[in-house]
């Protein structure tokens, strides 16, 4: 008598799980699914998309959205505003007929990217980089110019140009083949200097100070 119920218990449970797993399967079926156009490898900002960057996913239809483009051909030849993660589903409010809105490293409401001659006595050492921070000389080329010099402090270097080639093969340097250095200046610094050619000689002077770590750095850090 054990033994046959043992038997119907298994043949019970046989049948409850043969039950879920068909619920399961037509539940699966009836989910509905819509092609959407993903990005096949990260795409940095202010790239214009070509059909390469892209790949098709098909995404729950009821996780759509109607700004997700479906084709590729509607997005091919568009530029990317922000950076776009491999994977990401391409959203149209992402995207630009043009290329604007870009963002630069640590962009600020009113910085501006300048680029000017590097002279090779200004390159004190050539220690200069990326992330430098200079004290800015503005020396009147006339002696009988009542000006006085005229000083930026800590002005960041973006990038030193010159030394290594752009993403298209080309070298960025002056017809006198001095390397360019690019600054982050604020809006009134870049009028200065733009309109300081022909009054004005340009001098860096690297800023040779440690780091001070503040108390709440020192504790992040550790």
């Amino acid at each position: 008598m054990r033994k046959s119920r043992q038997v119907l218990l298994a043949i019970l449970i046989t049948l409850s799980l043969a039950g879920i797993t068909w619920l399961a399967g037509r539940h699966k079926a009836d989910i509905q699914y819509v092609q959407v156009v993903t990005a096949k490898r990260d795409i940095a900002a202010g790239t214009q998309i070509k059909a390469e960057d892209l790949a098709y996913i098909q995404l729950p239809a009821e996780l759509f959205v109607e700004q997700y483009i479906r084709n590729v051909d509607q997005a091919v030849g568009l530029w990317t505003a922000g950076f776009l993660n491999q994977g990401e589903l391409l959203n149209s409010s992402r995207l630009g007929t043009y290329a604007a809105g870009l963002q630069y490293p640590d962009a600020a409401i009113g910085r501006r990217l300048l680029t000017i001659e590097l002279e090779p006595a200004a390159a004190n050492g050539f220690w200069l980089a990326a992330g430098s921070l200079v004290d800015l000389y503005l020396v009147p080329l006339s002696r009988d110019n009542s000006t006085d010099i005229q000083v930026m402090e800590r002005v960041r270097i973006m990038s030193v140009l010159g030394e290594t080639s752009n993403p298209d093969g080309s070298v960025l340097q002056d017809t006198a083949g001095n390397p360019l250095i690019c600054l982050d200046l604020s809006s009134e610094q870049a009028r200065l200097i733009a309109s300081s050619s022909g009054f004005y000689e340009i001098k860096l002077a690297a800023i040779n100070e440690p780091q001070i770590i503040s108390n709440d750095n020192a504790a992040a850090v550790n």
